[in-house]
């Protein structure tokens, strides 16, 4: 992967994040937030240095929340559910730490059963 691609992925995060309205609002939500966890399930070797994922991870979970701010959690909530279990299980740290992040975002909106299931 180049620089300019690095760069690139960094730069999609910002623009994904803004994109709320311009896909059509709750109803298509669930497209920026699969493609961000996409983003943010990299792999490191793709990526030349552990400082490029935690920049690209931090991004990509920012943009995740900024979004999640604008949308209806409560009827994408099992979606959201299954993505921070994959994110909190997964090898690498930088991802269980987006996991981590983006938990505070949704849980006031999740079901009781849905809190248990992210670990709260």
């Amino acid at each position: 992967m180049e620089e300019e691609d690095d760069e690139y992925i960094i730069e999609l995060c910002r623009s994904l994040s803004n994109m709320f309205d311009c896909i059509g609002g709750d109803s298509h939500v669930l497209n920026l937030i699969n493609l961000l966890e996409k983003i943010m399930n990299i792999d490191e070797n793709v990526i030349r240095n552990e400082v490029l994922i935690q920049l690209i991870n931090y991004k990509a979970m920012k943009a995740i929340k900024n979004i999640l701010s604008l949308a209806k959690i409560s009827e994408i909530s099992n979606e959201l559910v299954e993505m921070i279990g994959k994110l909190s299980t997964h090898d690498n740290d930088n991802q269980k730490i987006s996991a981590i992040n983006i938990i505070p975002t949704v849980y006031s909106n999740l079901k009781p059963s849905q809190k248990i299931q992210v670990g709260v």
